[in-house]
């Protein structure tokens, strides 16, 4: 608390009575905002940091509906991968290795995806990858619409250790869907001819339809 220097009150400004009716709330020129009492004392009034507003982004730092250069911009770096309604960057997301990939209709954002590129000598560790995906996307989005361990063939089904070789030759399939505000979230775990495919893909509730539109008139047009 500190006392009022008669210099002080030729730069008091915009003077109000607080709540009590013995005190005085001022702002200084400078913006300094002070409380004055009514024994000549004076003290500063803190103000409290106004809480920014949390940005509900819908994959990475982008949201449905932004342009390509705007994704190039919440990047910070040229992609790794350019092509004509897609752009790509290598990163690392949850300990494995991933290519992320943006996808445009008219530039505009509609769909994005994880391709995860991690290798590993023994094809079966994917499912551990894959579970671990799982329960940390649980955690984000809650309880999935769809959780599925789908068997084309048995062959490979009663030894665990063989459902790497299942994944690879397409007879096994993992798949896990949630649904949240603007977006559709898939983990998809197969394969097929010795392949392992295993990505995280999110699109857009209202834009999707602009893709189908988009592969509806391609088809039109090779007709």
């Amino acid at each position: 608390m500190k006392t009022i220097p008669a210099v002080l009150f030729l730069f008091l400004v915009a003077s109000s009575i607080s709540t009590n009716a013995q005190d005085i709330n001022a702002k200084t020129e400078g913006g300094l905002s002070v409380l004055l009492h009514a024994d000549g004392t004076w003290t500063v009034v803190e103000k409290k940091p106004e809480p920014k507003e949390a940005i509900d982004y819908d994959f990475r730092k982008s949201r449905w509906g932004d342009s390509r250069s705007e994704v190039i911009a919440s990047e910070g770096a040229e992609p790794l991968v350019s092509q004509e309604g897609l752009i790509g960057y290598q990163t690392r997301v949850a300990g494995l290795d991933m290519l992320a990939a943006y996808i445009f209709v008219g530039d505009q954002l509609v769909r994005a995806r994880y391709v995860i590129t991690e290798k590993h000598a023994n094809e079966t560790d994917f499912i551990s990858d894959y579970n671990n995906l799982k329960e940390l996307l649980s955690n984000k989005y809650g309880v999935p619409d769809e959780d599925e361990n789908i068997w084309k063939n048995d062959l490979f089904k009663d030894n665990y250790e063989d459902w790497g070789m299942a994944l690879q030759v397409g007879h096994l399939v993992y798949y896990t869907h949630w649904t949240h505000q603007r977006t559709e979230i898939k983990l998809v775990l197969n394969g097929d001819n010795y392949e392992i495919d295993f990505m995280l893909e999110y699109s857009s509730n209202d834009l999707g339809k602009l893709e189908a539109e988009q592969r509806n008139a391609k088809t039109m047009d090779a007709l």
